[in-house]
């Protein structure tokens, strides 16, 4: 049942770099990627959670974040599974949501430079 969220965030990221060819972006680009995809996730683990979980379950899961420990995170969510699912969904359904503004830029930045 583990989340394992520093994973998610690494395998997207990576995901991002090869279906959208930035494979040759600059390592404070990929940085810069790879804090997008964290920081979409983080949004969405508080915005989903925030309805359904108690105060002292929310703060745990806002320190985890801010302290990008993410093994304490997966450990605070692994203690509500009922809510897995959806937020599984909700994550995959924003990180593609991300693909695709990250695609746009692309191909924006693309063609202004012709």
């Amino acid at each position: 049942m583990q989340y394992d969220l520093e994973k998610k965030i690494e395998d997207f990221s990576e995901e991002i770099f090869t279906d959208l060819g930035l494979a040759t972006l600059s390592e404070d680009d990929k940085a810069d990627v790879y804090a997008r995809v964290q920081d979409s996730l983080h949004k969405v683990i508080l915005a989903e959670l925030r309805p359904l979980l108690p105060k002292e379950a929310l703060s745990e899961i806002r320190l985890a974040i801010e302290q990008e420990d993410y093994y304490a995170l997966d450990s605070i969510l692994d203690q509500y599974p009922q809510f897995k699912e959806t937020l599984d969904d909700k994550i995959d359904e924003d990180l593609e949501n991300l693909k695709s503004t990250i695609s746009e830029e692309q191909s924006h930045a693309g063609n202004s430079g012709n």
